[in-house]
């Protein structure tokens, strides 16, 4: 699912990896200045639905390295979302 919406964002498909997220529209705006992005890593945290994320992002022709937690959750028809994205667990 992770690398799914890295995918979508990669693709300039934002409305979709939009719906993939419970409720972060602040994200969005910032998802539509990736020129480019690569997942590295997606690695399981001990604690439970929090997925470390290693990717480079082309932004303004410059490429750059992060890191950010995702945390997933369920919504109440049981769809797995992004509930979180952010610096540190």
């Amino acid at each position: 699912m992770i690398r799914n919406f890295f995918n979508l964002i990669n693709e300039k498909r934002i409305t979709e990896a939009r719906e993939m997220m419970s409720d972060n529209r602040e994200w969005m705006e910032l998802f539509n200045d990736v020129d480019g992005i690569k997942v590295l890593e997606v690695e399981k945290s001990i604690e439970k639905n929090l997925y470390k994320v290693v990717f480079e992002a082309e932004i303004d022709q410059q490429i750059m390295s992060d890191t950010r937690f995702i945390k997933l959750r369920q919504d109440n028809r049981g769809v797995w979302k992004i509930d979180e994205i952010g610096t540190g667990p």
